[in-house]
């Protein structure tokens, strides 16, 4: 579960009870437009990036334009039937985060603007 300006939670089966995730992040940072899993890694869509926590929720990673990101702002992460991570960046289309945490443009789309309705936008 995430929400707006306040972080990231799990909640047990039941329902009943939340547990707060602590990740080292600033505001942009906790802003989770998107969440996908693959492989005991936990992959955040940010306003700041990728953010990237193991199965027991410590952070191992942080990608963002320096780490060749097309954007900061990613709108989306999912993982396909292949197990591939894909996501989708608020400019050129869709992209593949590769095991060592590569990026490789899959589905270029030319100047098109993604934009969506996450985090108050």
């Amino acid at each position: 579960m995430a929400q707006k300006l306040i972080g990231l939670y799990t909640i047990d089966a039941s329902g009943t009870i939340a547990r707060k995730i602590n990740y080292d992040a600033n505001s942009l940072g906790k802003c989770v437009n998107a969440i996908a899993s693959v492989d005991q890694r936990i992959y955040l869509a940010t306003k700041d990036g990728i953010y990237v926590l193991d199965g027991n929720f410590n952070l191992t990673a942080h990608l963002t334009t320096m780490d060749q990101l097309p954007h900061n702002n990613i709108e989306d992460v999912f993982v396909d039937s292949k197990k591939q991570l894909l996501f989708a960046a608020r400019t050129n289309g869709i992209y593949q985060l590769t095991v060592n945490d590569s990026v490789k443009n899959i589905y270029p789309a030319g100047n098109v603007k993604l934009s969506s309705n996450h985090c108050g936008r």
